[in-house]
């Protein structure tokens, strides 16, 4: 239906499945991994060389930032202890 029998690798497949000595597998296969090594060399050559593979992390670490001024007003505002609810007297924050 979709002639999947013409696909290089059902062609290995199927001269493998009877080895009688005959080089023409093994031949395809070396001619499938230079096409391959080809592209790939290709596309790094078109599209860029940069060694993605290696930095699997960032690579930048965490700057420590001031909060903004609003914040640190809000902050001072509010200071432990300054409410008489239970919840404030048990988080000490209100």
């Amino acid at each position: 239906m979709f002639d999947y029998s013409r696909v290089t690798s059902v062609q290995i497949f199927g001269l493998l499945k009877d080895l009688s000595g005959n080089p023409l597998p093994y031949a395809l296969v070396v001619v499938m991994l230079v096409a391959s090594v080809l592209i790939y060399l290709t596309g790094k050559a078109l599209f860029g060389r940069a060694d993605f593979a290696s930095s699997g992390r960032a690579s930048t670490g965490r700057t420590s930032r001031n909060p903004p001024e609003w914040w640190a007003g809000a902050a001072r505002r509010r200071s432990p202890g300054s409410s008489s609810s239970p919840s404030c007297r048990i988080s000490g924050w209100c």
